[in-house]
C-alpha cells in the first residue's frame, strides 16, 4: 500500500550542511486516492524537545507519487495558499522532502 512517512524532529546545521536530528514522533499515512492527514497536530510539548537543533522540521518520505500540504487544515488539494494551509506540494515516488513545521500545524496528503 502506498503511504507518506511523517517525522517531526529537530534539523542541526554543521559546516553549512543541515544533519537530522533526533525524531520526536513518526507517523505513516496510507495513501489512497483520498485525503489522509496526521491524527495530531505538533504540541508546544514536542516543540520544546530541541535538544540541541535549531529549526524544528517534518521530514517528509514516499514510495508513490502525492501531493502534501501543511497548515492548521491542510488541504493538499488546494494550488494556492490560505490561512489554514499552505498550496500543496508535489512529491515524487521515492523521494523525501524536510519542510518547517509550527505547533499547531498539521500535515496531510493526496494522490
Amino acid at each position: 500500500m502506498a503511504s507518506l512517512s511523517v517525522e517531526l524532529g529537530w534539523v542541526y546545521v554543521v559546516k553549512g550542511e543541515p544533519i537530522f536530528g533526533p525524531c520526536v514522533r513518526q507517523e505513516t499515512l496510507a495513501i489512497s486516492g483520498s485525503t489522509a492527514t496526521l491524527a495530531t497536530a505538533v504540541t508546544a510539548a514536542e516543540a520544546a524537545q530541541e535538544g540541541g537543533g535549531s529549526d524544528f522540521i517534518v521530514r517528509l518520505a514516499t514510495d508513490t507519487d502525492c501531493y502534501i500540504a501543511i497548515g492548521t487544515t491542510p488541504d493538499p488539494t488546494a494550488t494556492a495558499q490560505t490561512s489554514a494551509t499552505n498550496a500543496r506540494r508535489f512529491l515524487s515516488a521515492g523521494s523525501y522532502l524536510p519542510l518547517s513545521i509550527t505547533v499547531g500545524q498539521k500535515v496531510a496528503v493526496h494522490t
